[in-house]
């Protein structure tokens, strides 16, 4: 385990330079746009589109989880917490390899992707839920949890 954390950890930081200049250069990357706009762009027929749709779930639920134990609500973090597992787990479910860490590594990714986007919603308008994407894509997650 202790493995697998470090390993990631290296890869982050070794993709870190990149990161920035793969979104800038593509302002339609599935990074930029909100879900319900990839999913009018891609097909839900495939494991790969699918999975991404349910990863970004997750981690804006781990996002939203995050937040609210830092404002003090433990249950309604572990609300949140608790969908967020649903969603990657329906990721899992879609992996090839089931010993796979890609859901787990790719739904941090995507939280940490929403708290970068709600820290610029911040520092531009003061509030941080001002982000249009993570406005969308609560939106849709959410009907999908019904």
């Amino acid at each position: 385990m202790r493995r697998m954390h470090l390993a990631t950890a290296v890869v982050a930081v070794m993709l870190l330079p990149w990161a920035g200049k793969a979104q800038r250069s593509d302002a339609n990357s599935p990074a930029t746009i909100s879900i319900e706009e990839y999913v009018q762009q891609n097909t839900l027929n495939n494991i790969a589109a699918k999975q991404f749709v349910v990863l970004r779930c997750s981690g804006l639920y781990l996002f939203f989880a995050g937040v609210t134990q830092a404002n003090g609500d433990r249950q309604k973090a572990k609300l949140f917490s608790d969908q967020a597992v649903v969603f990657v787990g329906i990721a899992q479910q879609l992996e090839i390899k089931k010993e796979s860490t890609f859901p787990l590594d790719q739904m941090r990714l995507m939280g940490e992707m929403c708290d970068e986007r709600a820290k610029v919603a911040k520092a531009r308008t003061g509030n941080w839920s001002d982000d249009k994407i993570i406005a969308s894509d609560a939106a849709y997650c959410k009907r999908m949890t019904q």
